[in-house]
């Protein structure tokens, strides 16, 4: 294995305007029905 630095960069994360708690809402579907869920 070999592991040297690239010449280019890249952005892995970016922080957005979301709120913590709005995105754990909508990826866990907190306040859903149990019949809306995926």
């Amino acid at each position: 294995l070999y592991i040297q630095k690239s010449p280019t960069t890249t952005k892995l994360l970016q922080k957005n305007s979301r709120d913590y708690f709005k995105v754990l809402k909508e990826k866990l579907l907190w306040g859903e029905s149990p019949s809306k869920k995926r």
